[in-house]
């Protein structure tokens, strides 16, 4: 499944990671920033490979 992404949208992305793990540092919820690493790391690649695949790469990256 091969679709057209959006110029913008791997900036978007990182944009989202990044607010999401900033905040998690900064409300000191330093515990979840692990489960917070494979969700964001899900969310930035679903674009581009797909739901199965990121799914896929997300879980491996468990510990």
């Amino acid at each position: 499944m091969h679709k057209e992404i959006p110029p913008k949208l791997p900036k978007v992305l990182i944009a989202g990671v990044a607010r999401t793990l900033r905040m998690r540092v900064l409300e000191d919820k330093l515990s979840t920033l692990e489960d917070s690493l494979r969700e964001s790391l899900y969310f930035a690649l679903v674009p581009f490979p797909g739901h199965e695949d990121a799914l896929a790469i997300a879980s491996a990256s468990e510990g």
